[in-house]
């Protein structure tokens, strides 16, 4: 059985999403090609899989809130029975200024990502159903959290499932 060969360099390249990856202009990196003779493949015994898998570092204390709440959000949706209607769910409101919107919506989807869950946000707005700014001056972002493959229907808006 002969190995099959191999080119001496190739170069691996792609289209990357405009606001991730490479700069416009910017050359791929060159990446070696590994021998298929290096290549060794084994299966990790059972008593060493624990120190095996990835170690995640302590969170920041600023993302620990944000983590309980995303967490008890889905506990009480499957307490619920796990609807999967916007209407049905434990939409829950988090009421703060202006100038916190994006961090916070930063802290909550990567809380999500963090227990493997689905953030499905609302319409985030700083009046109410009338149109007539709050009286505390408070943005509200109403969220409800999901199991990652749960299709959530009649959301305020449709692609606003992350």
């Amino acid at each position: 059985m002969s190995t099959p060969t191999m080119p001496a360099r190739p170069t691996v390249t792609g289209t990357a999403a405009p606001t991730r990856g490479r700069k416009p202009g910017q050359k791929a990196k060159e990446r070696q090609v590994i021998p298929l003779e290096e290549m060794q493949f084994e299966t990790v015994p059972v008593d060493e899989r624990a120190i095996a898998r990835r170690q995640r570092g302590e969170r920041p204390a600023v993302q620990v809130p944000y983590d309980k709440l995303v967490d008890q959000v889905r506990a009480e949706w499957r307490q619920i029975g796990k609807p999967s209607d916007w209407l049905q769910m434990p939409v829950k409101r988090l009421k703060l200024s202006k100038q916190y919107v994006e961090d916070a919506l930063f802290y909550l989807r990567k809380a999500a990502g963090y227990h493997n869950a689905k953030i499905i946000f609302g319409n985030i707005t700083d009046k109410d159903k009338n149109g007539k700014k709050f009286e505390d001056g408070k943005t509200r972002i109403p969220f409800a959290v999901v199991d990652r493959a749960t299709k959530v229907v009649n959301a305020p808006d449709g692609d606003n499932q992350e």
